[in-house]
């Protein structure tokens, strides 16, 4: 039996599986980062991304869908719980893309929080902030567009949506082209080449 996280992530290893569970933090990128460096390492057959994320910081996940693009190995995402926010982002650098029936996935404007101590300097760093989010969102546009096969003025319009409305099925993220396929048994992943 699996004990802990540490003994999981040796055990999907080995099958060439990552998970990204949780919050996208520096920490975790350089995880997920390094566990798709190793592996390509050791071979460029196919790896599995499993993700269930809320999301997280707009930079790390930059990072983890940057290193599946520099890799050899295909790398297919397979969404089982939710994707939302920077977690869509990572999933849209998979080169195939599924999701379970169940699935919620969410796309929305980028945030930044601004939680720093008013000083001389302050509307500076601020500014900084609004230009940095003002980035990411961007980013997220141009690769949501890019995948989606549509306009970023189509996105921002989804992500309007994704504001007022929340998470959408898996069903509609197919049709809006945000995932190839909907699935329902773990044998209907198709491989992913590069």
């Amino acid at each position: 039996m699996i004990a802990d996280r540490k003994g999981l992530n040796e055990a999907l290893a080995k099958r060439r599986i990552i998970l990204l569970a949780g919050e996208i933090t520096d920490y975790r990128a350089e995880e997920i980062m390094s566990q798709l460096m190793a592996l390509n390492l050791e071979s460029t057959q196919e790896i599995k991304l499993i993700i269930n994320s809320g999301g997280g910081d707009v930079d790390p996940g930059l990072w983890i869908y940057d290193a599946m693009k520099l890799i050899a190995a295909p790398v297919t995402g397979i969404v089982v719980g939710r994707c939302a926010s920077t977690a869509l982002i990572v999933l849209q650098g998979c080169q195939r893309r599924v999701a379970t029936k169940h699935s919620k996935l969410l796309c929305h404007f980028v945030r930044y929080s601004a939680t720093f101590p008013i000083y001389n300097g302050f509307e500076k760093k601020l500014k900084a902030r609004v230009e940095k989010a003002k980035e990411g969102q961007g980013y997220f546009e141009e690769i949501l567009a890019e995948r989606a096969k549509t306009t970023r003025e189509a996105i921002v319009k989804l992500m309007k949506e994704g504001e007022r409305d929340g998470e959408i099925s898996a069903k509609r993220a197919k049709e809006l082209g945000f995932i190839d396929e909907v699935i329902e048994k773990y044998e209907e992943v198709p491989e992913a080449t590069k």
